[in-house]
Order: structure tokens, then C-alpha cells, then sequence
């Protein structure tokens, strides 16, 4: 029987970071302020997405399911990563 895990979007997720703690001490040749990454607010998803619809050829969508299976990541993300690439070609963005 497949296992019925309930999705979870990773793009909502907040992150995991394993990296030791870094120092953050100045020496006396550089400006004495720190910049600090706390200090920016996180925008949540949907302040930062849209949602859109719009139809797709069957074939395509089923290739991309099979892709988002094989890199375990999310449709969102494999289209976000398609349309940048397509606006880059024709230099949009």
C-alpha cells in the first residue's frame, strides 16, 4: 500500500539551517556595525505568489509529475524555475 503522507509545500516551510553558528565579532579595521538577518521581515507566501490558472497539454503535465516525483520538489517551484528561463530567453527579465 503507498504511503499516504499529507503534502506539505516546502516554499511555507521555514528553514532548517544546519550550519554552525558563525562569529560575528569585528576586529578594530572594520566598521563597528553588524548586520543582522533577524532584522528583515519574512513575507509569507502569499505576498510574494499569485495564483493563476490556465490549461496545459496532458502530455506535459504528466511529464511534469514525473518530474517533480523524481527531484521531490513541488510543481510551483519546477514553473517558477521554467518561466524565469523562458523570460530570460526572450529577455524580459
Amino acid at each position: 500500500m503507498p504511503d499516504k503522507r499529507k503534502f506539505v509545500n516546502p516554499l511555507t516551510q521555514p528553514s532548517t539551517s544546519t550550519s554552525p553558528e558563525t562569529d560575528t565579532s569585528t576586529s578594530t579595521d572594520t566598521p563597528t556595525s553588524t548586520y543582522t538577518l533577524t532584522s528583515r521581515k519574512k513575507k509569507r507566501f502569499d505576498e510574494t505568489h499569485v495564483r493563476v490558472t490556465w490549461w496545459v497539454d496532458r502530455d506535459l503535465n504528466e511529464g511534469l509529475n514525473t518530474l517533480v516525483a523524481a527531484l521531490d520538489s513541488t510543481k510551483s517551484a519546477l514553473l517558477d524555475e521554467a518561466l524565469l528561463e523562458l523570460l530570460r530567453k526572450y529577455g524580459v527579465r
